[in-house]
């Protein structure tokens, strides 16, 4: 317990600390930064409510400053506080809101309470993340259906249905009954959708710029272009079953004017080597500037698929590619990629030392492959894979520079290395490599090359390896 002189000498230190005494401005910059990345607004051990505890004017600080107060995390089944959600509601002051509605998967929806608080409030939702299973999900529906049908979601611009998973009865049951709660949300702008069919959610699809989610047949695919004509944005899972021929039907040719990036991947699932190809050769995207081909995107029909995206994708300036285990030579289809006069970065993650040494062997000796990229970037090396950078990467680029007419627009290379235990120290282990191996790559830096090497232990920051 402190004395009165005590307690008024720790109140004339703190009245008088620099930092007490910033700006409100800039406190409150502060203050946003200090929020963890998971919100809970009535834990007293994280911000707001800690920097509340600091001094009297941190607190006046915190409690007038409404976009501290416009995050919710909530358990639908936690017992309702409703005098404390309604006080912190007051403090955000009108501001779009931003909540997640969350059960834990092994818990049913039982109780409306926070559902019914919140439901008021809707008008104001600008992001809402539903993070429940399946049967929650469909409770929350019916809920929605007879208690709340007039509830509208006017300012709602991004959607996110998290904790979905695709395929098998949960198909079944979107096909029989869609998901009609968000249907007044007529500005919606992102939606991430899990494992639900788009056709399984009704919504306002005017105003979609960026959609994340899956799809099961090619049909589905053509469909989801052609109801989103707004779509920026696509990052989208394949889940095709090969048995299936219906899956498999390649749509007629279709335009998409709007699409700019793009990132495609495929479920674990099997599936015909010929799907992967027909994923794009329908598709012409005029204004595509980014397409990434994620795992399972890479088969023996690797030809067709690059020669379906130079046709159909003529602005292509990043092209980024997840290399399988069996690492393809994947380096003659870049010599297809010459047309694409905006090509600016290519990205490589899971390159081993047979695909390093066919793609810097190709870059080396032909003034074409790749003639206008500046920047290559390969994340994710493991320590193997970054002696082979090492190895390979100088003397590749040396030796096109030398070339006659060299054509080459090489500015920057950026390595980063999977994440590495607490106790690691691969500055240490990199010492401790040849000096020979980092020759050329000196040799390059002094010429005016940028070649950055970044790792980081697990739980802290990336950091610059130093050589």
């Amino acid at each position: 317990m402190l004395t009165r002189s005590k307690r008024k000498e720790v109140e004339v230190a703190q009245s008088t600390h620099p930092l007490i005494n910033f700006p409100v401005e800039i406190t409150t910059e502060i203050f946003m930064y200090c929020l963890p990345e998971t919100i809970d607004l009535f834990d007293p051990a994280l911000a707001p409510r800690l920097l509340m505890q600091v001094c009297r004017r941190w607190r006046q600080i915190a409690l007038f400053v409404p976009k501290l107060w416009v995050e919710f995390r909530v358990d639908v089944n936690d017992t309702l506080r409703s005098d404390e959600m309604s006080a912190i509601l007051k403090r955000s002051a009108g501001l779009p809101l931003r909540v997640t509605l969350f059960n834990h998967r092994d818990e049913d929806l039982q109780v409306f309470g926070q559902i019914r608080f919140f439901a008021r409030y809707c008008h104001r939702i600008e992001r809402l993340r539903v993070d429940m299973s399946v049967d929650a999900l469909f409770k929350l529906e019916r809920y929605w259906r007879t208690k709340r049908a007039k509830t509208q979601f006017s300012v709602l611009k991004s959607l996110a249905l998290v904790d979905v998973e695709s395929g098998g009865l949960e198909l079944f049951m979107f096909a029989m009954q869609n998901i009609q709660m968000f249907s007044s949300a007529t500005v919606l702008e992102h939606i991430s959708l899990g494992g639900i069919p788009l056709e399984g959610v009704e919504l306002s699809k005017t105003n979609i710029t960026r959609f994340h989610g899956t799809v099961y047949s090619l049909q589905e695919w053509a469909q989801l272009l052609r109801s989103l004509p707004s779509l920026i944005e696509c990052d989208v899972v394949f889940d095709l079953d090969p048995v299936d021929d219906e899956d498999l039907i390649v749509p007629p040719p279709l335009t998409h004017d709007s699409l700019t990036k793009l990132e495609l991947r495929f479920a674990e699932t099997p599936f015909d080597e010929l799907a992967v190809l027909d994923v794009l050769s329908f598709l012409t995207l005029p204004a595509l500037e980014s397409i990434s081909l994620g795992p399972g995107t890479l088969s023996d029909q690797l030809e067709g698929l690059f020669a379906s995206l130079v046709t159909g994708c003529p602005r292509i300036s990043t092209l980024s590619v997840a290399v399988p285990p069996e690492n393809p030579d994947i380096t003659r289809c870049f010599s297809l990629c010459s047309s694409w006069k905006a090509l600016d970065t290519v990205i490589l993650s899971g390159a081993g030392e047979a695909l390093l040494i066919s793609f810097f062997n190709d870059f080396a000796d032909n003034n074409s492959f790749l003639s206008t990229v500046r920047t290559f970037k390969f994340p994710a090396m493991q320590l193997v894979g970054l002696a082979y950078i090492i190895s390979h990467v100088g003397p590749g680029i040396l030796k096109r520079r030398a070339l006659e007419d060299p054509r080459c627009a090489l500015e920057t290379v950026c390595v980063s290395t999977q994440e590495f235990p607490v106790t690691a120290d691969l500055q240490a282990k990199t010492d401790e490599m040849p000096s020979d191996l980092w020759g050329s790559i000196r040799e390059l830096r002094s010429a005016g090359l940028g070649f950055t090497i970044y790792w980081r232990r697990r739980g802290q920051e990336e950091q610059e390896l130093m050589f």
